[in-house]
This record gives C-alpha cells, sequence and structure tokens, in this order.
C-alpha cells in the first residue's frame, strides 16, 4: 500500500509541477540511428538523458508528423537502463494517427535514482513521404524522489527524407575553376553557389577551384573550395534546398583536424544563406540544433559572441529561454566550454587525486578530466579543484594563455592602471592576452584582475581563442 501511494504521488506531481529553472544541467536528447533516410526505408530514434543527476520519475510526451513518418509499434521499446530498475510504467503509447508520443515511469521504493547518463527509449519508425520533418520534445518533467524538478535542456531533432533516386552511371559532381583579378570586384556563380570577391582581397591575381558534391544528408549541395593563396574576407553564399520545414539552416565547414563539420552561422537572403569565410574548404548548409532565442541578451553587448557559442554546442542557457550574461561562471562550467570548444578526447575520471573530487558535478566530470589531462586547468595548492568556485580574470588568462603555449604576442608596450593588482606569476599571461586581443581590460584601463569573469565575458574570450586557432 505504501509502494502504491508513493506512486501516485510521484505521478501527481508529474502532471502538476511546474519547473523551476536553476544552473546549467544536461540534456534530454532525441538521436536518430540514420542522418538521411529514403521514403519506405526505417530509422529509430532513441531517448537519452545526458549529464543529469537523481532521476526518480519522468514525464515526457514527443510529437511528429504522421504524414511523413509513421511508427511501427505502439509504445517505446524501453532500454535496459529502465528495466534493470524497479518500476512502474503509468503511461507508455504511440499514436500514429495524432502523432503523439508519451511516456510516464516512475521508480519504486528505494530504488536508487538515475544518474549521469540514461538510455530511455527506442522508437522504431517508417518513412512515408519526402520531406524534411521535425520530431519534438513538446513537454518533459525530471522529478527527483522528494518531486523536486530537475532542470534540463532539450534537444530535438529534424528527420531528412529522400525520395529514391534511379541509378546513373554519371557523377553528379561538377568543378568550376575561376581566375581572379587582384584589382577588380570579382563575382563567381556556381551551381548554387556564388562567391563575392571584393578589390584587393588577394595579394596577386589568383585561381579558385570549386567542385560540387551532390548531397542528400545536408540542405545544400557541398562546396569543396581551394585556393592556394590568401586572401581576406571573402562573402560566400549557398543556396537552399526547397524546403518549407527548415527552421534554422546555418553554413558549417569541415575541419579537416577535427574530422567533423563546424559551425559558421549566415543570414538567409532571396533564397540564399550568407556569410563571410577566411578561409576555403569544404561548405555545406546543415539545420542547426542548438539554435535557441534567448530573452535576455537582446541588449547585451556580447550578444553575438553568445549566440555563436551557443549555435556551436559549446554554451547553453541556463534553461531554455534565458542566458544570464552577467551571471558569475564557475571553473566547472569552464572547464566544459573549453573541453568543447578543443574537441577534447574524453579520458576515463582519474581527478580522485582532488580532496573535493565529491564536490564536482557529474555533469562536469568528463570535461574536467579532460582539461586536467592535458594540463590546461589544474588544483589549487591544499590538492582542491573548486568546480563550484567562481572562476577569476586571471585564472582565465592563464588557462588560455596555456592553450596558446606556441603562439607569441607582439609584446605591445601597455600597463593597466591596475598593473600592481596582477599577481606576479600570471602577469606575462595577462598582457599576452592582450597583445593577441583576447583581453582588453575595461574603460578605465584596468584589468580587475581578481574579479570573476562574467558569461558574457567568457564567451568573448572563447570566440577570440577560436579565432587564433582558426576554428571559426
Amino acid at each position: 500500500m505504501k509502494v502504491k501511494l508513493q506512486v501516485i504521488i510521484i505521478i501527481s506531481i508529474l502532471f502538476l509541477c511546474s519547473p523551476s529553472f536553476g544552473e546549467e544541467s544536461g540534456t534530454l536528447n532525441l538521436n536518430s540511428s540514420k542522418e538521411y533516410v529514403k521514403i519506405n526505408n526505417p530509422f529509430s530514434v532513441k531517448i537519452n538523458i545526458d549529464n543529469i543527476q537523481d532521476v526518480y520519475a519522468l514525464h515526457i510526451k514527443l510529437k511528429f508528423d504522421p504524414n511523413y513518418i509513421k511508427a511501427k509499434e505502439d509504445t517505446i521499446d524501453l532500454c535496459d537502463d529502465i528495466i534493470n530498475k524497479k518500476h512502474f510504467i503509468a503511461i507508455n503509447k504511440i499514436d500514429n494517427t495524432t502523432g503523439k508520443i508519451e511516456l510516464l515511469i516512475t521508480l519504486l521504493g528505494n530504488e536508487a535514482s538515475f544518474n549521469n547518463s540514461i538510455n530511455i527509449g527506442i522508437i522504431n519508425f517508417n518513412t512515408v513521404k519526402h520531406g524534411t520533418t521535425p520530431i519534438n520534445i513538446q513537454e518533459s518533467n525530471l522529478l527527483e524522489k522528494d518531486g523536486s524538478y530537475i532542470y534540463h535542456n532539450i534537444n530535438n531533432i529534424n528527420m531528412q527524407i529522400h525520395e529514391r533516386k534511379k541509378t546513373s552511371s554519371t557523377s553528379s559532381n561538377t568543378k568550376l575553376i575561376s581566375n581572379i583579378i587582384k584589382e577588380k570586384e570579382n563575382r563567381i556563380t556556381f551551381e548554387g553557389l556564388s562567391l563575392t570577391i571584393p578589390k584587393n582581397t588577394f595579394l596577386s591575381d589568383s585561381t579558385i577551384h570549386i567542385k560540387k558534391i551532390s548531397s542528400d544528408s545536408s540542405l545544400s549541395n557541398i562546396y569543396d573550395i581551394t585556393c592556394k593563396n590568401k586572401f581576406n574576407k571573402i562573402k560566400l553564399s549557398i543556396k537552399l534546398k526547397d524546403n518549407e520545414n527548415i527552421r534554422y539552416p546555418c553554413i558549417y565547414y569541415y575541419n579537416e583536424e577535427r574530422k567533423k563539420w563546424v559551425y559558421v552561422g549566415g543570414k538567409i537572403e532571396n533564397g540564399y544563406i550568407t556569410t563571410w569565410v577566411s578561409h576555403f574548404t569544404k561548405f555545406c548548409v546543415f539545420e542547426n540544433k542548438y539554435y535557441k532565442e534567448y530573452n535576455d541578451i537582446a541588449n547585451c553587448w556580447g550578444k553575438e559572441y553568445i549566440q555563436g557559442l551557443t549555435m556551436m554546442g559549446i554554451i547553453n542557457g541556463t534553461n531554455q529561454n534565458t542566458f544570464k550574461p552577467n551571471r558569475y561562471i564557475t571553473r566547472a562550467e569552464i572547464a566544459k566550454i573549453i573541453s568543447l570548444s578543443l574537441d577534447l578526447k574524453e579520458y576515463s575520471s582519474n581527478h580522485d587525486e582532488f580532496k573535493d573530487s565529491k564536490s564536482i558535478p557529474s555533469w562536469a566530470t568528463k570535461y574536467i578530466t579532460s582539461v586536467v589531462n592535458q594540463k590546461l586547468m589544474i588544483g589549487y595548492d591544499d590538492n582542491t579543484f573548486k568546480p563550484n568556485s567562481n572562476i577569476s580574470r586571471t585564472e582565465i588568462a592563464v588557462i588560455i594563455d596555456r592553450i596558446l603555449k606556441n603562439y607569441q604576442a607582439d609584446n605591445k608596450e601597455f600597463l593597466y592602471t591596475d598593473d600592481k593588482e596582477i599577481p606576479n606569476w600570471a602577469k606575462k599571461s595577462v598582457y599576452k592576452m592582450y597583445d593577441l586581443g583576447i583581453f582588453t581590460g575595461y574603460d578605465n584601463g584596468a584589468f580587475n584582475p581578481l574579479a570573476p569573469i562574467t558569461r558574457v565575458e567568457a564567451c568573448k574570450v572563447i570566440v577570440k581563442l577560436l579565432e587564433i586557432l582558426k576554428v571559426i
């Protein structure tokens, strides 16, 4: 009777609770088994939770368009993470008529709560219509055992469904070689690509090679652009494929070192998406799954830095709608941002050496481990890491200097007005950051070395770092 009463209470809280948002946390994800799929082909969507602690009960509602896809079963196929615990399933249903999916589960009795990453379940679909169609999390409540709401981000997906193509012996790849005259403004248009090259962009006459590669997995063709000569910024425009369901298209470039597509950005202009680039490589348009519209950065001086790192998946808001740009950032949060920015490998945990290792949030474990392994962040003299403490402007300057240890600065003759307050062990790093344009101080000429760095200031520092590293 006691267990039954507990189940009823948890279910009631799930239906009635309203979230109380707090610090940046983990994510409820939808992950597709395929980047794109053809008509009348199967694919699956896994529901999982990443970097969230103390989940005792969950209530999730999803929505899909049954005109494009159909679920193969009428329930979600639950994963072992759920099945292997004592649990009660109140609701598990899929409705192919309305496109609604609902799952309501609570653990029972003294069963230990879920922590870190959880695989919840898998939904198997078949495609029925050509086009792009979203699968969205419409509502999600994650609760602790006492009924407290757990703040979390959500990641939805868009499925790109393509018609079956007739086999052909001809290649869809085409090439263009274009000669650029230095003294003139040049404009190249080719198979859905446009390059606008201002006068004197190149130091000498140059030749640009363009190769178009047809792609079913993106919102545009892929364009492989090469040129032996260096140049200043060139305006690049890519024609979007006709699709009424495109919401947040962005230009990406392929980073050969990281072996992945990296966000560039862009604005939509007359059916094209346009941005400025300072190097050539492969370019393509994809839908950005990290897009958010924060309601508290409209007048923020660092709005573009915040939006850029958000779209790259490097930083989250404090909830779905707010960023809190002037809140101080913690050492755990900066470890995550640096680890993602540098695409560091995940290592097995070895920070038990810190006396306060138990205070490291579970979502931050792998990020702190990665930056400690690379000796980018270290502990304090008392053998603590202090993950939840604010990080100072001086500490950030030293960390960035470690990342840029092989980069030389111009050694400008400059002193901050509060130079005497900058610790001797950090002065070289602080002034190197000034010379590189990463930190420029305040309007009064001060650096404020001991002041905690804010979230928006951290965004600017990381963007400047990525520019120097030529990641963006």
